[in-house]
């Protein structure tokens, strides 16, 4: 029955996936789109672990750039959007994605891979009163520097910090208040860590104060708290069963040095206390460092050093500490089109990464990657 469930849920899924198709190619050839948006992104790579673990093979502790020695299809991003107005005071946005990512992403949905696995985000948007606006749905996490949306980030592939450290999406209220121009606040309730269905009876909580009243500067500071893990399925994903009480702390920061380079940091603080059966303890910390230089309107680069530290394993598994240094080099294509090249060395403590005779501590990969915007 279960099974059947899912089955039908997938279908219906496709069928919307369809519609939504078939809408946007209607909607790219009208002239008025009535205040709607609709766009998106294709992403496709190809890596190479220079470790040689077996073509196909997954390129553990990553999130999406995981198969080794294969082209490989990303995702297709859908967007449709429309922002409330004074006359309709009610908006909405949705991502629809297909692909390898979207699998990923929902891997360890309590709901099962298969409900939810082609909705990124979809959230109705209430317009208040001072430019505040409440959101009620799924939508990404706003924890952390980086994004699951490839182009949105200076590296193509996700640093260890945002794959074991934070969550990827969550589903619950949102309300955002640009309390001035230099000042925004925001504070959710959801039902968890990466999760649609709940898996327990406690939700979780957050807020976040976005500053950008220094000069050339923007600095977020995030936290979420709140119940998490199940003795079975869970969004959070620890390695033994359990519910724990988890609080995580994120602080992140740009500085634009000049019209060239911009520097970045994030740094990340979370534990885990538990609650029941089980027994998910522990804690996990992590930071990462940014350079980026724009060379011209074309060409950028990227470097990125991160240490991320787990001594209990409760996000990669094992007692372990993990280090990574990221070179991508960016180029436009066309005015959509962008074609990034990195080289990524991954450190471990432990033998952490799979390669030809079994694993390693060290792993080096080379990706190529084309993302195109419409």
């Amino acid at each position: 029955m279960i099974k059947m469930k899912r089955s039908f849920n997938s279908l219906v899924a496709r069928s919307m996936m369809l519609a939504i198709l078939s809408s946007l190619v209607i909607a790219s050839h009208a002239e008025d789109l009535n205040g709607f948006q609709v766009g998106g992104h294709l992403d496709l790579y190809y890596q190479y672990d220079f470790g040689k673990p077996g073509t196909g093979s997954t390129v553990g502790l990553r999130n999406f750039d995981v198969t080794h020695n294969q082209f490989s299809f990303a995702v297709l991003q859908l967007n449709v959007s429309k922002a409330p107005t004074k006359e309709t005071p009610i908006g909405f946005t949705a991502q629809f994605v297909t692909g390898k990512n979207a699998d990923i992403m929902s891997a360890l949905e309590p709901a099962g891979t298969e409900t939810y696995r082609l909705i990124q985000q979809a959230y109705i948007t209430y317009a208040l009163p001072k430019g505040a606006t409440l959101d009620f749905g799924k939508f990404l996490t706003p924890v952390g520097y980086e994004s699951p949306i490839s182009y949105l980030n200076d590296n193509y592939s996700i640093s260890f910090l945002f794959t074991l450290g934070q969550p990827t999406y969550h589903f619950g209220l949102r309300y955002t208040d640009p309390i001035s121009k230099d000042l925004t606040v925001m504070g959710h309730v959801v039902n968890g860590w990466n999760e649609v269905d709940d898996s327990n009876a406690g939700k979780m909580v957050g807020a976040a104060v976005t500053y950008t009243g220094l000069k050339d500067t923007s600095v977020t500071l995030d936290y979420m708290g709140g119940q998490e893990g199940s003795s079975s399925v869970s969004g959070i994903g620890f390695p033994v069963p359990g519910t724990a009480s988890v609080n995580i702390g994120d602080l992140n920061a740009t500085y634009n040095l000049s019209s060239h380079i911009k520097l970045a940091v994030d740094g990340t603080y979370a534990d885990a206390t538990a609650i029941d059966t089980g027994d998910p303890s522990g804690k996990w910390s992590g930071i990462a460092g940014y350079l980026k230089f724009t060379a011209s309107d074309k060409c950028s680069g990227t470097l990125r050093y991160e240490s991320f530290s787990d001594p209990q394993g409760l996000r990669s598994g094992k007692n372990s500490h993990l280090n990574s240094l990221t070179a991508t080099a960016e180029y436009k294509t066309t005015s959509t089109g962008l074609l990034r090249v990195e080289l990524r060395q991954d450190y471990s403590n432990r033998d952490s990464f799979a390669d030809r005779d079994g694993f390693s501590g060290k792993r080096t990969t080379l990706t190529v990657a084309h993302i195109f915007r419409f």
